[in-house]
């Protein structure tokens, strides 16, 4: 068999590339005539299977080290933190302080002021806070 055939029977039998095949012995790979010929070469590495190559990832990790200052955000504040997250985290705190007045308030305006929370009609704490005022919910 040509040394070229010999190549490709090996990168069949063995699943790798062609050119991961390297023939060390050139005389005694010529003889071989079968696939168990080639089998045995390698055995008595006549035949050797080069390791795989990697990919060098030093580029790509130079690459994220830069671009991480505060210049380089980009996009409003609700961009990088999440818009329902920011909403939970308002939503509790406005339920907080009212289960904290619950026994001030008048009859009846815990509920609604639960419900006006829940449709979203206080932009913060404090605006629920002056709305309380406002409308003297408190006894």
């Amino acid at each position: 068999m040509s040394l070229k055939t010999i190549r490709r029977v090996v990168s069949r039998i063995f699943k790798v590339g062609k050119s991961r095949v390297k023939i060390v012995n050139e005389v005694e790979a010529s003889q071989a005539l079968t696939a168990d010929d080639v089998r045995e070469l390698l055995k008595k590495k006549s035949i050797e299977i080069k390791p795989k190559k990697g990919v060098s990832r030093t580029k790509v990790n130079k690459r994220k080290k830069r671009k991480r200052g505060a210049g380089s955000i980009k996009g409003r504040k609700r961009t990088r933190a999440f818009r329902k997250e920011s909403w939970i985290k308002k939503i509790r705190a406005q339920r907080k302080y009212l289960k904290g007045i619950k026994n001030k308030l008048k009859n009846g305006a815990y509920r609604s002021l639960y419900l006006m929370i829940k449709g979203n009609n206080f932009k913060t704490k404090k605006a629920l806070k002056n709305y309380i005022e406002e409308h003297e919910l408190l006894e």
